[in-house]
């Protein structure tokens, strides 16, 4: 193969992997049509998103018991109760409430992945 060719299949692949990542950008997992068109908090503050993900469950419990769990999420903290393999370094994700992380405040870093260098912020 040239490589003429071979530049022609790779920009193919690239072009691919992109659609197919704007096309789970623009999905929305159990949401109705009127949780996604509400605003919601923080909306703000990314101004210009290029695309957004509508993750919707219903947790019958108080604000207090649910902060207790979204508190301590995060890569090498008790991981995101998500596939543990992929984003928690094969560690288990906490079953219980984990004290050392129960302190998170505006600008506290929720670690993405282990050993990456993007985060998620508490804003």
């Amino acid at each position: 193969m040239r490589l003429r060719g071979k530049l022609l299949l790779i920009v193919a692949g690239a072009a691919a992997v992109f659609v197919a990542f704007a096309s789970y950008a623009e999905q929305q997992v159990r949401s109705t049509a009127t949780e996604r068109k509400k605003p919601l908090p923080g909306d703000g503050l990314i101004p210009d998103p290029i695309g957004a993900v509508n993750h919707t469950i219903t947790i019958r419990r108080s604000p207090h018991d649910v902060w207790s769990w979204l508190a301590q999420m995060g890569s090498g903290h008790s991981g995101w109760y998500s596939y543990d393999f992929i984003d928690n370094g094969g560690h288990r994700s906490a079953e219980r409430i984990l004290p050392e992380f129960q302190h998170a405040t505006a600008g506290t870093v929720f670690p993405a992945l282990p050993g990456a260098q993007d985060v998620f912020v508490v804003a």
